[in-house]
């Protein structure tokens, strides 16, 4: 503006004519100047989107295996008249019962064991068959020695591991011949928390929300069909409280959650429900129920029968003297 114009105007006009310089000098910036400065606008947010990505990433999938800490103690309360140490839980699946499952809890002078046995007749592309595993755990609550048998099955499929300190030697047998035998090793601490995909819980003490740990379970059910068995690791959490109905009850509940795994426990950390998605063959749902000792025993003594030759029965019945010295 020149210096005789801007004298014969006023304050209010000048401002406005000034203000209009400036936004006309601004649009009338290069086309380089505007394009450089849109790049830059957009590097920033890229850059802000992938921090705030690579946050949520680490929130979610890393911090949880930092933060896991020591898994619950599953042995109930030594000494205690009133702990309870037999339990017993009908699985399920959508087309009705498949199969019962028993856990007994042994208190010794050096050591605890937990003896699981799940008769299973209604699984799809499987013969009924009982796994049966014995898991030995010391006074400071570490996994001791392992042991699983399936009971039943046309093939012989057993696992033996045992603890070695810093490693946990392991054993799979799925046949008679010495090729049938594969021997390796796992860590002591992610050994420390095995337990059979089956059955993963049945007493889960101390739980708070929150509190997270890791869980390996043995799968057995794809060596039954021509392969081998898996070990598949699980980060588990305790997610928060829920309400179910069990036995016409509401139970206020603790929500245990992982991949391909959901539990509910009591107040006591008695494991009352629990769902197991198995590759192929579904989702298991594992509900305790009252305890019956019979019905474990004819189940045992019948897949045990299933296994034994012909030869082997007879010679096991009362009153038969084939085979002994005259």
């Amino acid at each position: 503006m020149h210096p005789c114009q801007a004298s014969c105007l006023t304050a209010h006009e000048a401002c406005v004519y000034n203000c209009f310089g400036i936004a006309l000098r601004r649009s009338r910036r290069p086309e380089g100047d505007r394009d450089r400065s849109m790049a830059r606008w957009f590097s920033i947010v890229v850059v802000v989107l992938w921090l705030a990505a690579m946050g949520s990433l680490v929130y979610r999938d890393v911090w949880p295996h930092w933060a896991a800490g020591d898994p619950p103690a599953q042995m109930p309360e030594p000494n205690s008249a009133q702990s309870e140490r037999r339990y017993q839980s009908g699985v399920f699946m959508p087309q009705g019962r498949v199969g019962t499952s028993w856990v007994r809890f042994y208190e010794r002078e050096d050591s605890d064991l937990i003896h699981t046995q799940t008769d299973l007749y209604g699984l799809p592309l499987l013969p009924p068959f009982l796994v049966d595993s014995e898991l030995t755990y010391t006074q400071d609550n570490r996994l001791d020695t392992l042991k699983l048998q399936i009971i039943g099955a046309p093939m012989r499929l057993e696992f033996n591991g045992e603890n070695y300190g810093m490693d946990f030697s392991c054993e799979l047998i799925t046949g008679p011949g010495p090729t049938d035998r594969y021997g390796f090793k796992l860590d002591a601490a992610t050994a420390a928390t095995m337990s059979d995909s089956l059955r993963p819980f049945t007493l889960l003490k101390d739980l708070r929300v929150g509190k997270t740990w890791r869980l390996r379970l043995i799968n057995p059910l794809p060596a039954l069909r021509g392969g081998r068995a898996q070990f598949d690791s699980y980060l588990v959490r305790v997610t928060g409280r829920e309400t179910i109905e069990h036995a016409g009850h509401s139970v206020d509940c603790f929500r245990i959650e992982s991949s391909n795994l959901r539990a509910w426990a009591d107040q006591t950390g008695r494991v009352i429900v629990q769902e197991v998605d198995l590759p192929i063959f579904g989702t298991l749902t594992i509900r305790q129920e009252p305890y019956d000792e019979s019905l474990r025993m004819s189940s045992v003594s019948r897949r045990r029968i299933q296994t034994e030759s012909p030869a082997e029965v007879i010679s096991q019945r009362p009153g038969n003297t084939s085979g002994k010295a005259q």
